[in-house]
């Protein structure tokens, strides 16, 4: 019950930051928590067969741009229309950030690192053997979906992430909720 209280509260207060365009001072940012150096090693996505462009770590791309408001399909599939809403979240990215990052439409370690800037993924809190985030986009109405990465084990900086747009991460209770695996790559 205290976890359903705490993750609703946390969902209530990602709804009401990005709502208003707030900064959350309470909770710590991503870089400064030292969590997301696993982001950056991530493999690129590219539409070409030389980088991965099929699978969960192209959903977990694709849910990015989802929340941003710049892609309205989860498919798993990197082609010419994640391609080209990458572009547009490199150069959104760009206007509001520095140093920019090549408008390339590719998901290499430089976009990688700026999806993981503060602004845009929160730690929230840890649980057991999981650091939870979110990452928030800034449009209007708000859109989130959570994310969590291993820190202990054997699959230590594995990440999985909620898929925004599947059914079962919509009901009332956040437990009942699916955690999709990217492993970097699958």
């Amino acid at each position: 019950m205290e976890k359903t209280m705490k993750l609703r509260s946390a969902r209530l207060l990602v709804a009401l930051v990005a709502a208003l365009g707030v900064s959350l001072s309470m909770t710590t940012p991503a870089s400064a928590h030292g969590a997301v150096d696993g982001w950056d090693d991530n493999d690129q996505l590219c539409k070409v067969s030389s980088c991965v462009n099929t699978g969960n770590l192209v959903r977990l791309w694709q849910s990015i741009l989802w929340v941003e408001v710049l892609y309205s399909d989860i498919d798993g599939v990197f082609g010419p229309n994640t391609h080209n809403a990458t572009v547009n979240w490199q150069n959104r990215y760009n206007a509001d950030y520095s140093p920019n990052i090549s408008a390339d439409g590719w998901v290499g370690s430089q976009t990688w690192t700026a999806a993981s800037h503060p602004d845009k993924l929160y730690h929230w809190y840890d649980e057991g053997n999981y650091e939870i985030y979110s990452y928030i986009g800034h449009s209007s109405p708000p859109r989130a979906f959570a994310m969590r990465k291993v820190i202990s084990g054997t699959s230590k900086g594995a990440w999985s992430f909620k898929n925004p747009l599947d059914p079962y991460n919509m009901d009332s209770d956040p437990y009942n909720d699916r955690w999709t695996d990217t492993s970097h790559g699958s």
